[in-house]
């Protein structure tokens, strides 16, 4: 199936590799931003062979260009679907498709 054929557009990738931390809830802050560190040093060492997608059921609060990385090349076209069908924004999130 063609990416532009549905909202999800990486469809040619051949594995998806999702990376987590899991902190206790009693974890001291320190021991929070360790795990942090650690999932970050991780994602940068992967991510330099990946193809620059990322699923978006898997939000990522520090990702860098998050439409594209979420939806590639069919971010405009939702955003345009986004406009018809709910263009006052009424369901939204953080990273969520905004109205064209």
């Amino acid at each position: 199936m063609p990416a532009e054929a549905t909202a999800f557009a990486h469809r040619a990738e051949r594995f998806l590799l999702k990376q987590e931390v899991i902190v206790d809830a009693g974890a001291s802050e320190d021991e929070r931003q360790a795990a942090r560190g650690w999932l970050s040093r991780s994602w940068a060492f992967v991510h330099a062979w990946g193809s620059g997608g990322v699923y978006s059921n898997f939000p990522d609060p520090d990702l860098e260009d998050w439409g594209r990385a979420y939806h590639g090349t069919n971010v405009d076209r939702l955003s345009r679907v986004k406009a018809t069908y709910d263009p006052e924004n009424i369901f939204r999130f953080d990273q969520s498709v905004q109205p064209a």
